[in-house]
C-alpha cells in the first residue's frame, strides 16, 4: 500500500541498503569505517519485484564480504540491522564518487571518480573511470582519464535491472567532466 501511494504501477525504482550497526561506529560509512556496498543494493527495479529485493538486501548483511568485514575489524557479528530505502529511479549518463580529501594521502585535495552510465559501475569501479583531483587552495586540476570502452545503464531487453553497454567511440577517450563540473562538484563538497 505504502508503494502505490507513492509511486505509479509502472515506475521503476532503486532499493538500497545500508548496514547500521548497534553501535554507530560500527556502521556502514562511519567516520572510522568506511565499508560502503558490502550490503546490496538494486537499480531499476519494477513494482512486482520490490518485496524480494528488500529480502535480498536484509540477507546481504550476512554475505561473506560483510561478516568477514566485521570480523576483522572486531564487530559483533550480529550487531546491525540492514536498513532499505525504495527510491524513483533516476536514469543517469554520467555519474561520480566525490572525496572532499584524497584518502590516499589525507591532502585537501577533492577526488572524483567518474565515468559513463549509472552510478553503480562508478561506485564500484566496475567500469573504467577517470579520476579528478581538484587543490582546494590553488583550485588547480590533475586529471587521470581513462579509456572508458563500457558502461552500466538499463537493460532496455527486459525493461528492468543492468547491463554492461559499449560507451559510444567518439566519448570513449574524452574526460567526462569539464574543469567547470569538476569546480562546481568540489564547491559544493
Amino acid at each position: 500500500q505504502c508503494f502505490d501511494s507513492m509511486f505509479s504501477d509502472d515506475v521503476l525504482v532503486s532499493v538500497r541498503s545500508s548496514t547500521v550497526g548497534i553501535r554507530l561506529e560500527e556502521s556502514e560509512d562511519s567516520a572510522d569505517n568506511p565499508f560502503a556496498g558490502m550490503s546490496d543494493s538494486f537499480l531499476y527495479v519494477r513494482r512486482d519485484q520490490v518485496l524480494d529485493k528488500i529480502k535480498l538486501c536484509w540477507a546481504s548483511g550476512f554475505n561473506s564480504e560483510s561478516l568477514i568485514y566485521r570480523k576483522k575489524q572486531g564487530f559483533n557479528l550480529l550487531g546491525f540491522g540492514v536498513a532499505v530505502g525504495v527510491q524513483r529511479m533516476v536514469a543517469g549518463e554520467r555519474s561520480f564518487v566525490l572525496f572532499t580529501c584524497n584518502p590516499n594521502n589525507l591532502s585537501k585535495d577533492a577526488v572524483l571518480a567518474a565515468g559513463y552510465g549509472i552510478g553503480e559501475g562508478i561506485v564500484q569501479e566496475k567500469v573504467p573511470v577517470d579520476h579528478y583531483f581538484r587543490n582546494y587552495n590553488t583550485g588547480e586540476i590533475r586529471r587521470e582519464i581513462a579509456v572508458k570502452n563500457n558502461m552500466r545503464t538499463f537493460d532496455t531487453k527486459k525493461g528492468y535491472g543492468l547491463e554492461l553497454r559499449s560507451v559510444d567511440e567518439s566519448l570513449r577517450e574524452k574526460p567526462c567532466l569539464t574543469d567547470e563540473e569538476i569546480t562546481e562538484i568540489a564547491q559544493i563538497g
